[in-house]
């Protein structure tokens, strides 16, 4: 059930996102919607949002398979996942 509420989220969200396409064609996705319609300051904080969140989950990611690559090639008893990743800062 909750599969299917979610898909149609997903699908109202992409119906809306790709009339305001048609209707104004630009590049900046959801942060220039935001400005277009609702002024610049939900411009900036939707940018700023999407921008943050990207990079939170970027590095959190990056920190994770860090950690499985050390236990892979270290075994797990040589090395632990907080040592592999201050060795191997993310990018």
């Amino acid at each position: 059930m909750s599969y299917a509420i979610g898909a149609l989220i997903a699908l109202l969200l992409m119906g809306t996102l790709a009339e305001m396409t048609i209707a104004h064609p630009t590049s900046g996705l959801f942060g220039a919607y935001a400005e277009f319609y609702i002024g610049p300051l939900a411009g900036f904080l939707v940018r700023y949002a999407y921008y943050w969140s990207v990079v939170v989950f970027a590095v959190g990611t990056e920190v994770s398979a860090v950690a499985v690559f050390m236990k892979y090639w270290f075994g797990s008893r040589t090395c632990r996942a907080g040592i592999g990743s201050l060795v191997f800062p993310p990018c």
